[in-house]
């Protein structure tokens, strides 16, 4: 999706190195409905849904969550206020000492923030009807098709962050490491509130052989 983004940018004009251009959330034709409509005005949402190559990127929910736990919660202090009454000096601490407290004060809705939110809420897998869903795990196999469907074969699609230098280890392996902290009733309450983010696409679960990737 950020790859995505940054490319919406550049076709706007941007010409950052891409590692240096940001979010795409203020860019008017990035997640705009009611730009798109303006612009169509005698189009029905079906007649402008159709001209549309629609794409979704989906993301194992175990992977997802850690991913949003490291940035929102430590690089960005989203939650400093409430985490510091129940944690004082979260900051001073490692992730995997915060992150089962994390857990808890969120499944029990003391916390939120929709980075967190269930995928299917979200993304309406069941009505909107989408030419490709991607899965983050496997985007660099899929990316070339989405490419020739919507005019961006001229760019480059990018390793992930490990590939490139920028992480030293696997999402997938930071999230085994992270939900290994968790008790067994703790995950249990995980998998029930995102079920339907794994149970839809058909994620795999932690102890899967084949996590993180879909289960079919």
């Amino acid at each position: 999706k950020q790859w995505y983004q940054r490319r919406v940018r550049g076709i706007d004009g941007n010409t950052q190195p891409y590692y240096q251009i940001g979010s795409a959330h203020d860019n008017k034709h990035y997640r705009n409905w009611e730009f798109i409509t303006a612009e169509n005005p005698n189009s029905t949402n079906e007649e402008l849904l159709s001209s549309f190559y629609k794409i979704g990127f989906i993301r194992n929910p175990l992977v997802r969550f850690v991913s949003g736990f490291r940035d929102k919660v430590f690089r960005r202090d989203y939650f400093k206020g409430h985490l510091n009454e129940v944690m004082p000096g979260y900051k001073n601490r490692s992730g995997i000492e915060v992150f089962p407290i994390f857990v808890n004060e969120f499944l029990d809705g003391k916390i939120y923030d929709y980075h967190f939110s269930k995928q299917y809420d979200k993304m309406a897998y069941c009505w909107l009807p989408y030419d490709m869903l991607l899965q983050t795990e496997t985007t660099l196999a899929q990316i070339k098709t989405v490419q020739e469907h919507t005019n961006t074969t001229m760019f480059d699609y990018p390793g992930s962050r490990l590939e490139v230098g920028i992480a030293t280890e696997s999402t997938d392996a930071i999230a085994k490491r992270y939900f290994a902290t968790l008790t067994e009733d703790q995950l249990e309450r995980f998998y029930e509130y995102y079920k339907w983010d794994f149970i839809l696409p058909g994620y795999s679960k932690l102890n899967d052989t084949n996590f993180p990737y879909l289960n079919w």
